[in-house]
């Protein structure tokens, strides 16, 4: 595919922002401006890309919002009890979607972006009180912008239109401007394209004052999520699901044959940033060693990080990236990140908070993701390693624990005792410490013991709203700081990392394991390499304070595949990453299992029966798998404008 590539000598990026200050700089251009005058002069044009910007929209996800994503609850490690009216997200889990509805459509939305950013490439020239510097800083944003804009729309859709990098003219006939969409290994390799060509042209690093801005690692590190996608069983050999759909020419829209250099091609994609994190230019976010920092397991190597989980808080290490203890511009794992996803977060963290601290108390983590985290041994609950570590459904501690200003109370039950640390700092569980310090409202408000039965001070029958509630027993402490209370207090201003570090290193191993051969590609040579693969993949286990891989885990391929799954579900649990790895891995009908937690309707003075494993059974909270969920339909109003879009399977 021919592209459109302005040859421009290097420089410096221009100023630029996320922001939606920008949203009301387009109508200005568009009923005062002429297209050629924005194009006169440069300062017109920056404001042009400033609103391009503008068309990214907030990962973290707005609960109440139909023009965001359903990624940060529509998956099993997050969702919400309201009723589906209220919150759209959760038409979605229900399968009560179609293609006329007016959730989440995005086509157009992300259209727009992409002609703007190719009418800035195809007029760039055109400018003459820009210099070459300026031109190519302003190129370099452009297609960043365009790549991540297709990016979303594959994400969302799979298979896309590519439309001409030329901005095709309105006076077109219909038949002229109705393209067809392209092969899902075509829209990979142009938007690899944009992001590659970025690259060339984006600084390694923006000074604090622009740390949302793009960066060569911030394009580059999208190119790894994208081939890691194209490399994975939904997109790479599956007959099973696609093996009907095929384009007007009869091409298969996605791949009937698996192809191992996919994987070799995604191996590279995260090498190439992590040779800029070795250069000091990223790695994973630490808290150095306190004397109340938590005491590893015994098998726990105590060398220091990244060799083992030595002089390091392994606690604060992960809790501290998502309360706003560190400051994201200054955290080294953030490759991008955003501080406009704050109003959104602040709902996220409110949705954790019990009623009468003016919280929402509705967002569920569900058993399995309970389950999923492992013992402070590295054991999972079924395979117990060290006996003092073992796992138990009965009893009580009977010792508080105290840890980075943590603390686990006595008769905490013993399900959540000896957990790995990102456990606690990620989930709220009946008896867990609320802490709250901001508030002014009184020592009732503050450094509680939240208690989720029935009649507890967080349970369902204490608001008049009977949605308020959980119906797990679990919630998450994850981007809530200590002194964060919504009752006569203040929460804290929340950034979001749009892409960490860790998910290129576990990106990386992923790739690794899965090939069956040696691949060259662009002078990189992979193969699956057992000491590369506990290498990185050590770095985020030692970070959680947990041990490395043995030499049987990393000898077998299909184990280490689950093991893999299971720590991405785990570092990125509310972080809308598992919607993505669930659909790429077709694990997709997962998902759709029954919730189980505890059982929130006992009351206080039945703490076994409340300790008690049960299937979340609740008219708000109704999953129904169905394969077309994969993709989003495409909407009906473009399907019209367009006779040559093929609609997505099953809608």
């Amino acid at each position: 595919m021919k592209r459109f590539i302005l040859t421009l000598s290097f420089g410096l990026i221009l100023l630029f922002n996320f922001s939606c200050n920008y949203l009301n700089v387009d109508p200005y251009f568009l009923d005062t401006f002429s297209i050629d005058t924005v194009f006169a002069r440069k300062h017109f044009v920056e404001g042009y890309l400033w609103n391009t910007a503008s068309y990214i929209m907030p990962e973290a996800g707005s609960h109440t919002s139909t023009d965001v994503y359903p990624y940060f609850t529509g998956s099993d490690d997050a969702f919400w009890t309201y009723k589906r009216g209220t919150f759209p997200q959760n038409f979605f889990s229900a399968n009560e979607l179609d293609a006329s509805s007016g959730e989440f459509k995005h086509w157009n939305h992300f259209y727009i972006g992409i002609r703007k950013a190719n009418t800035i490439m195809a007029r760039l020239d055109e400018v003459q009180d820009a210099t070459a510097i300026e031109k190519r800083e302003i190129l370099g944003l452009a297609l960043f912008l365009r790549g991540y804009f297709y990016l979303k729309l594959v994400e969302q859709y799979g298979p896309v239109v590519i439309t001409p990098d030329q901005p095709q003219s309105y006076d077109l006939s219909l038949d002229e401007l109705a393209l067809p969409r392209s092969t899902y290994d075509e829209c990979v390799e142009y938007i690899v394209d944009d992001f590659m060509e970025a690259a060339k042209i984006l600084p390694e690093r923006q000074i604090d004052a622009y740390w949302m801005r793009p960066t060569k690692g911030a394009a580059l590190a999208l190119a790894s999520r994208l081939r890691l996608y194209a490399a994975s069983p939904l997109f790479n050999g599956n007959s099973q699901f696609y093996s009907n759909w095929t384009t007007q020419e009869g091409d298969h829209f996605i791949s009937q044959t698996e192809d191992n250099q996919k994987w070799a091609q995604a191996a590279v994609a995260a090498l190439r940033v992590i040779e800029l994190g070795e250069t000091g230019l990223y790695s994973l976010h630490t808290k150095p060693w306190k004397t109340n920092s938590p005491v590893l397991a015994p098998n726990v190597p105590t060398a220091d990080f990244p060799n083992g989980a030595g002089g390091i808080d392994v606690y604060h290490s992960y809790s501290d990236m998502f309360n706003s203890e560190t400051l994201m511009y200054k955290n080294p794992e953030c490759i991008w990140g955003d501080n406009s996803e704050s109003a959104a977060l602040h709902r996220i963290v409110q949705g954790t908070h019990p009623l009468f601290v003016y919280g929402w108390n509705g967002l569920n983590a569900p058993q399995k993701l309970i389950d999923a985290y492992y013992m402070r041994d590295g054991s999972t609950i079924d395979q117990p390693k060290l006996p003092e570590y073992q796992y138990s459904e009965t009893g009580y501690t009977e010792h508080e624990e105290n840890f980075s200003n943590y603390t686990l109370a006595a008769g905490t039950f013993n399900m959540y005792a000896n957990r790995e640390y990102r456990f606690y700092a990620t989930i709220m569980f009946s008896g867990a410490k609320f802490y709250g310090l901001s508030t002014s409202g009184g020592s009732a408000y503050n450094n509680f013991l939240v208690n989720y039965a029935a009649d507890g001070n967080a349970g369902s029958i204490v608001g008049s709203d009977p949605d308020d509630r959980l119906v797990t027993g679990y919630t998450f402490r994850k981007y809530t700081h200590p002194d964060d209370n919504f009752f006569f207090g203040s929460v804290s201003d929340k950034s979001f990392a749009r892409i960490r570090y860790a998910e290129i290193l576990l990106n990386y191993v992923e790739a690794l394991n899965e090939l069956t051969g040696s691949y060259t590609i662009d002078g990189y040579t992979v193969a699956r390499d057992p000491e590369l693969i506990k290498k990185y993949f050590n770095m985020v286990r030692y970070r959680a304070g947990l041990p490395g891989l043995s030499d049987a885990e990393v000898s077998d391929p299909e184990l280490l595949r689950e093991i893999i799954r299971r720590e991405r579900y785990i570092e990125f649990a509310l972080e809308g990453r598992r919607y993505h790895d669930q659909r790429r891995l077709k694990k997709l009908e997962e998902d759709y299992e029954p919730f189980e937690g505890m059982n929130v309707r006992a009351v206080r003075a039945q703490p076994d029966q409340f300790f008690t494993r049960v299937r979340v059974n609740d008219s708000n909270v109704r999953r129904n798998y169905d394969r077309r969920l994969y993709f989003f339909p495409i909407p009906t109003s473009d399907l019209d404008k367009n006779p040559n879009l093929i609609q997505n399977p099953g809608w």
